[in-house]
């Protein structure tokens, strides 16, 4: 139990790390179409607010997200929008603990010359890639329909690195996506994608697995847009031109340290990282956590990944989640070698 609060007591207080002010630029046109929802009570098709564009088609494809919002805001104004904030930052964090202690095993066993003797190798490694991963990622950890959408692929990641059944896994992977594709359709693919080639990897026989399939799939087109969503998907990730600074994608000046260079860095860093172990363990038959030690899996995903995060760097997040459980495991071999610092 002291492990488990320790996992809570880190996270609270990487959390905490975000708990600046409301400055998200549609944050409140968010909270606005939320009360609309709310009193109208079906979600909106035509925009029905801009001069410009009035009576267009308007596929909102966060409409849950924009409920939630507006309910918070409600409740507390802007001081509640930041506690959620911070409750759902304080959450990804703690679930990254979760993850690395199923992909390195739960066993107490701890490296051998450190000078903490009761720290079990999982939280060592947590220890280390926790604040790593928040200063990869904290350009990204903002009051958005992203930050649930972060939460949720974190759920997933732990689930299909579980020891559970292959129907227990498949029943809350579901359940998973058809929450997230509610809360932000245009992100809820990453999870889509990701469950689905585990399940590829891992469920059999193959009826079984095409069921699992098309499980995944009516869940992602579970929404009141129904097939429209992929009209979104085609925006997203094909044809936007827009100059939403979340699209840009990663090029050289953006490893300035003195800007969001600390972030792209670590990024990197941590990316190279992953690869290599993910190569070392091939050529070494070294086998990975669950589902990640089918080579073609973990290199396919991660190679989409990486390639969209060069793309797009709101993917950083997403990309190093999925990593995480071969990071915790080229972590956690690092930790054993004698130049590794005594002080975790």
């Amino acid at each position: 139990m002291r492990k488990v609060g320790l996992v809570v007591l880190v996270g609270l207080g990487l959390g905490s790390l975000v708990s600046w002010q409301v400055r998200e630029h549609d944050l409140f046109w968010m909270i606005r179409a939320g009360e609309e929802i709310l009193q109208t009570h079906r979600v909106q098709t035509v925009d029905t607010w801009s001069y410009t564009i009035y009576g267009k088609t308007w596929i909102n494809y966060q409409w849950l997200a924009m409920v939630i919002f507006k309910i918070v805001y409600t409740i507390g104004q802007t001081d509640a929008l930041i506690v959620l904030r911070v409750f759902l930052a304080a959450l990804l964090f703690a679930l990254q603990g979760l993850i690395i202690w199923r992909a390195l095993g739960s066993s107490p066993e701890p490296i051998s010359g450190w000078t903490w003797q009761r720290w079990p190798r999982w939280l060592s490694a947590y220890l280390l890639l926790a604040p790593a991963l928040y200063v990869a990622v904290v350009f990204r950890l903002q009051m958005r329909p992203d930050l649930f959408g972060y939460v949720i692929f974190s759920v997933l990641i732990s689930i299909w690195v579980s020891p559970w059944t292959e129907n227990r896994k498949i029943f809350c992977s579901a359940l998973g996506l058809l929450l997230w594709t509610n809360i932000h359709s245009g992100t809820a693919v990453f999870g889509a994608v990701v469950a689905g080639s585990f399940a590829l990897a891992a469920v059999r026989p193959f009826k079984k697995t095409l069921a699992c399939l098309g499980l995944f799939v009516l869940t992602f087109f579970a929404t009141p847009q129904t097939y429209r969503v992929v009209e979104v998907l085609l925006t997203f990730f094909l044809h936007y031109e827009g100059y939403n600074p979340d699209f840009q994608p990663l090029t050289l000046k953006l490893f300035d340290v003195g800007k969001f260079g600390w972030a792209a860095t670590l990024w990197l860093f941590l990316t190279l990282a992953a690869w290599r172990r993910i190569f070392y363990c091939r050529r070494k038959r070294i086998p990975l956590p669950a589902v990640y030690s089918n080579f073609w899996v973990a290199s396919g995903l991660g190679a989409l990944l990486t390639a969209m995060c060069v793309k797009h760097i709101r993917v950083f997040p997403y990309a190093l989640i999925f990593f995480m459980p071969v990071l915790a495991t080229a972590s956690d071999e690092w930790l054993k070698k004698p130049s590794a610092p005594k002080f975790l």
